[in-house]
């Protein structure tokens, strides 16, 4: 996979964790603290100024209790507000990566 498709995917899983943390009405503070991170690295994260390692992505999905083969593995075309989220996160995840990719680890440009 290459690195656009890598971007695209992370870009839309964490839509998807942006979505069902918002369904379950969860604070960014909460999930923040069973992520073991702080909630500025969350808001990151949410807003794409950064892009999640995988292992982080894993305890994110643990903290919302949604599977986490299901939501990295299936497109989430049908659901129109993560789609648009998505498309934001990507765009910002792009620029990170083509305009200064020295605030972007070559890990982190790979994660799936």
């Amino acid at each position: 996979m290459n690195n656009k498709e890598s971007l695209k995917r992370t870009a839309r899983t964490v839509a998807y964790l942006i979505y069902a943390r918002e369904s379950k009405k969860l604070t960014r503070a909460k999930v923040a603290v069973r992520c073991g991170i702080s909630q500025n690295m969350l808001v990151r994260y949410e807003c794409g100024s950064s892009i999640p390692s995988l292992p982080l992505l894993f305890k994110w999905c643990d903290a919302l209790d949604v599977e986490a083969c299901s939501v990295m593995a299936v497109p989430r075309d049908e659901i129109p507000e993560v789609e648009t989220q998505a498309r934001m996160i990507l765009e910002l995840y792009e620029a990170s990566v083509l305009g200064n990719r020295d605030d972007t680890d070559e890990d982190q440009m790979s994660l799936f």
